[in-house]
């Protein structure tokens, strides 16, 4: 953790800090900087209390740009990055049909670049090798997650073809259930439907509708233009 600054700009409240931290961002000179920050009532009251009067000088200004401004700095632009990520993750969730682990892997790998690129910069080397561990075990973690997302996919695709050739296998078997059965059965209601003006493939929906009930998946039938036969996109029942 970062030690407790101490010094005349250190006890100043956060405001007037906060101000002059934006001065200081924005290049203003120390010429303005310096009558402005001493002339304010609070600074005043600080001064005399603490430091017996003396005014904030040339010297405390520049230890404050050294150290207390960079914090302030490095604060500031961290949250810019961070705000970037955020974004960042949003676009790669909304790009992953809302996969919130993706996002939230974007954000982590991002912080881990960010933290490599400073150990670098590391005295103690021994600590930033055990940080690199770390950041390693956090990586490899993951990637993982990452890949067991992407298997479980995978699977889901899988089944979801596996269902669909089971219907697909269901429903021309129905209807060659149902062709058969246009030929073979005597009752009354098959024999309705094969007399019916109808084309085959509206002959065929009925005896399905009649064979197999509310198990028998419709098709679309294409609408006939001869006047002689019912003009239906799709048999709903069979004849009494």
């Amino acid at each position: 953790m970062p030690r407790t600054l101490v010094g005349k700009i250190a006890r100043l409240p956060e405001d007037i800090r906060e101000q002059l931290n934006r001065r200081l961002l924005d290049n203003h000179p120390a010429s303005d900087i310096l009558p402005w920050l001493n002339g304010l009532a609070p600074v005043k009251e600080i001064l005399a209390a603490q430091f017996n009067g003396e005014p904030i000088n040339h010297q405390n200004l520049d230890n404050w740009r050294e150290r207390g401004y960079q914090r302030w700095f490095d604060a500031r632009q961290t949250i810019a990055e961070t705000k970037e990520l955020a974004q960042f993750a949003v676009n790669i969730s909304a790009a992953g049909n809302g996969s919130i682990p993706l996002g939230a892997s974007a954000i982590a790998s991002g912080q881990i670049l960010k933290r490599l690129q400073t150990i670098a910069r590391d005295e103690n080397e021994n600590a930033a090798g055990e940080e690199l561990l770390k950041l390693a075990s956090a990586n490899a973690l993951l990637l993982k997650g990452e890949q067991n997302n992407e298997r479980v996919k995978i699977s889901q695709e899988r089944l979801r073809q596996h269902y669909m050739a089971i219907r697909l296998k269901r429903d021309k078997q129905q209807r060659n259930d149902a062709a058969i059965a246009l030929r073979v059965l005597g009752d009354a209601r098959a024999k309705a439907i094969e007399a019916a003006p109808w084309s085959q493939a509206e002959k065929l929906e009925g005896v399905g509708i009649h064979l197999f009930g509310p198990l028998w998946e419709p098709r679309p039938v294409p609408v006939q233009e001869n006047p002689g036969q019912a003009k239906s996109s799709q048999v709903k029942a069979s004849p009494a």
